[in-house]
């Protein structure tokens, strides 16, 4: 594969996990927090909610697996692309809740460059 097939596989993933966010963001966060299911964990005092989106995670990658080492295309009702989405997403979720509890990080993220 070259490498602008690549990039454009992965820019293709990123536009499909953006629209997610955007759907999944107004459907189960609100106006003010997207991440309000999400922060569930916390309020419960059970986990930080970075760590209750990394046992989701955990989830996906478990049933990537399944699907990577199995003839199942599909797991409960999730193929390997909706599996790998929602994983882009899920350590997406991870950072930006970091970021936001984490000036340093913050600061880093924010002045980080591609190279």
């Amino acid at each position: 594969m070259k490498l602008d097939e690549l990039l454009q596989i992965k820019q293709r993933l990123f536009a499909i996990s953006d629209q997610l966010t955007e759907s999944k963001g107004r459907g189960y966060g609100t106006e003010s927090d997207t991440f309000k299911n999400i922060r569930l964990s916390e309020y419960l005092e059970i986990a930080p909610s970075e760590i209750g989106v990394y046992i989701r995670t955990l989830d996906k990658v478990m049933r990537l697996g399944r699907i990577l080492t199995t003839s199942e295309e599909v797991v409960g009702h999730e193929g390997l692309l909706d599996t790998v989405v929602d994983t882009i997403n899920y350590l997406t979720y991870i950072v930006a809740l970091r970021i936001e509890k984490d000036d340093k990080l913050r600061r880093v993220f924010l002045n980080s460059q591609t190279t």
